[in-house]
């Protein structure tokens, strides 16, 4: 691991967070997003990946593209990090899950119908 890479989740990767914690680190629709996607998909994943799958229509400019990589730099992954749920490397802006948060559906729909 490198000097940029923050792992602020246990020591055996499990998620260690009370269910109230879960709700406020998926509070946020683009933090619900980071964790559809990878659940969904084969990590780790570029930030530049991320973005562009948030913007599945042509339509979106390259500034909306530009600041949600901003946002998702410099808030939405790092709160993600503190909950333990993803590691991310700042140097390489690669993002990796820390453990198996597939079972965290269940919270993320129960998320997403309360926003």
């Amino acid at each position: 691991m490198n000097d940029n890479r923050f792992v602020l989740s246990d020591t055996d990767g499990a998620l260690s967070s009370t269910p109230s914690a879960v709700f406020e680190a998926l509070h946020h629709p683009l933090r619900r997003e980071v964790v559809r996607y990878l659940t969904e998909h084969e990590c780790p994943i570029s930030l530049t990946e991320l973005v562009e799958s948030m913007f599945v229509s042509e339509m979106a400019s390259g500034d909306d593209r530009r600041r949600t990589g901003i946002d998702l730099h410099h808030n939405h992954l790092p709160k993600l990090m503190d909950y333990g749920f993803i590691v991310y490397d700042t140097e390489t802006n690669i993002i990796e899950r820390t453990c198996d948060i597939s079972a965290l559906e269940q919270s993320l729909s129960l998320a997403s119908r309360h926003s």
